[in-house]
């Protein structure tokens, strides 16, 4: 017992590291390495809740046996209700049993109300993994990628793993080995498709079961009445993708400076993970913009009211310049600014052959770096001379079963189920 004891309190105390990794080696060692630490940490501290479960008669069992439901899907948050909420309606319609796992507790999802879908609060972090990792189910379906590299592991009680997509954006923006272990993924356009298939070759991983999906939260997005009135004065949205491909990871307040004048509103809504990751940065920004009356934060789950009430977009690499170009069919300025791959699946592809980089400059303006200084003169041209023809192309060509993905998926994992029985 005591050298569990201190097995256990070695593995959760913090100690400082003077010492630095580039996570731009890509090195499977240094995942493995990642992988072994995190198993045998979460193994202990599994223990630990398993045998306060039986103490207090409280806590997470880790045998939790969902095989009762014909799917099982887990959200790390939130503000990925939207993508789980078309699949679940129609899976209800088809009468298949399904239960919802959340790691927010104030989920939209908790309070669904359907004949044949449960939700169930698990947890965040330990507890979330800890159960997951013990699950047992036929078809576990997720939004959360590095399955079996990180935190969440394959539990050896789940017959098959299927990953849905939760934006349009190519796979090189997602962390290294993001799908390598899911055995099914539900793709939103070709392009995913294609490269998916491209690193299944070159690491010599399995093939993997790719539907022709689509994106399911379009369905929801599409059904949201829109603005029709004109504003008073320009509303601009600023919303930035999180890590270091951020604006606001690369240019802090001086991307908001040149539009903070009274001729225009300011929404800025920073992707909901800087909140978690990038927590010292956020503030900073609070601080420096706490005087600007004309600016707005939004930091609510879903991003659809300040699409709906802004009449332009200012972003990234983020995949939210999809989202307005293709459902509110409005402007988008993207500022070209080099990438930065350390740690993504981008450093195993040629950035060239990125589909957002083929696809963003079709969708508005593209403004290099150095010219952030001359935003509001963008805003201005976009706003008189912006159409809408190329949008509904770009669609067509690369996004599958556009506004009605949501019945596609259920099928389609539907017919998945039925193939797990053969």
């Amino acid at each position: 017992m005591k050298l569990f004891l201190t097995i256990f309190f070695l593995l959760i105390m913090c100690f400082p590291a003077y010492s630095y990794i580039d996570p731009g080696t890509g090195s499977m060692l240094l995942y493995a390495i990642i992988g072994i630490s995190a198993a045998l940490l979460y193994a202990f501290k599994g223990y630990f809740y398993k045998l306060k479960s039986k103490i207090t008669g409280k806590g997470y069992s880790l045998d939790s046996d969902l095989t009762e439901y014909d799917f099982v899907f887990y959200s790390e948050g939130k503000v990925y209700w939207n993508v789980f909420s078309p699949m679940l309606e129609s899976l209800d319609k088809y009468g298949k049993k399904c239960i919802y796992l959340t790691s927010s507790s104030d989920d939209p999802g908790l309070s669904y109300k359907a004949d044949n879908v449960k939700s169930k609060y698990i947890g965040e972090g330990v507890k979330a993994a800890t159960y997951l990792n013990n699950v047992k189910a036929d078809i576990v379906t997720m939004t959360t990628p590095q399955l079996d590299i990180l935190t969440l592991k394959k539990s050896k009680k789940v017959k098959h793993y299927s990953y849905v997509f939760h934006a349009p954006t190519d796979i090189g923006i997602y962390g290294k080995f993001a799908f390598d272990n899911f055995d099914s993924i539900l793709c939103v356009g070709n392009h995913q498709v294609v490269h998916i298939r491209e690193f299944e070759e070159k690491r010599g991983t399995n093939p993997k079961k790719l539907f022709e999906t689509g994106c399911t939260y379009y369905d929801v997005l599409l059904k949201k009445e829109q603005r029709t009135e004109k504003n008073q004065k320009p509303v601009i949205l600023v919303a930035p993708t999180w890590g270091d491909n951020s604006l606001l990871a690369k240019f802090g307040f001086n991307i908001l400076k040149p539009l903070l004048t009274e001729k225009y509103k300011i929404i800025l809504r920073p992707h909901p993970q800087m909140y978690i990751s990038q927590k010292k940065l956020i503030e900073e920004i609070k601080r420096e913009s706490s005087n600007y009356s004309n600016l707005v934060w939004d930091d609510k789950p879903s991003g659809e009211d300040s699409m709906n009430e802004s009449d332009i977009l200012i972003s990234d690499l983020s995949g939210i310049i999809f989202d307005y170009s293709f459902v509110f069919k409005k402007p988008v300025i993207s500022i070209d600014a080099p990438i930065i791959d350390t740690g993504l699946e981008l450093e195993d592809m040629s950035q060239d052959k990125l589909w957002e980089l083929n696809t963003r400059d079709k969708l508005g303006k593209l403004v290099k770096e150095e010219n952030i200084s001359n935003l509001p003169a963008y805003v201005e041209e976009l706003l008189m001379l912006f159409g809408k023809e190329n949008i509904e192309n770009i669609i067509e060509e690369s996004i599958y079963n556009f506004g009605k993905t949501g019945d596609v998926a259920a099928k389609q994992l539907i017919e998945l189920k039925e193939s797990l029985k053969k």
